[in-house]
């Protein structure tokens, strides 16, 4: 797994792992991009793959067309979450049933024996289809 050194996002050039953002409080985000080893042609519909980013486990998953990730990890006993499973938008632990929204990583109030896990953003290079991940 590869760090990206240079992509363009926006009309920007991101040349380093690490990129400024600025948000409305004027505050500085430090976030990290990492191109995985998948191309969105690599996920499909429904399903879940585990990826390492950085020092991070996460998990990935498609739901009508859109890839999102969060922490591969439950929050309850530390299930592996890519071997749950979907049903719509929500990911289900394999070990306890503990349910999460994969667009936000929230547990479920149904399954409050689980609490929220982290919830990153995904970005698909239009061109070559690969995925970046962004990990603050």
């Amino acid at each position: 797994m590869k760090q990206i050194k240079d992509i363009k996002i926006k009309n920007k050039f991101i040349t380093n792992k690490r990129q400024s953002y600025k948000v409305k409080n004027r505050l500085n985000i430090i976030m990290s991009k990492f191109k995985l080893p998948l191309k969105r042609t690599d996920l499909k519909e429904g399903e879940l793959v585990k990826a390492e980013v950085g020092d991070k486990s996460i998990v990935l998953g498609m739901v009508k067309g859109t890839i999102y990730a969060m922490d591969s990890v439950c929050s309850h006993q530390g299930g592996p979450l890519e071997e749950g499973w979907l049903d719509d938008y929500d990911l289900t632990c394999p070990w306890h049933q503990g349910i999460f929204d994969i667009r936000t990583a929230k547990a479920s109030p149904k399954t409050n024996w689980v609490t929220d896990v982290n919830s990153y953003s995904v970005v698909i290079d239009e061109k070559s289809e690969e995925i970046f991940v962004e990990i603050d």
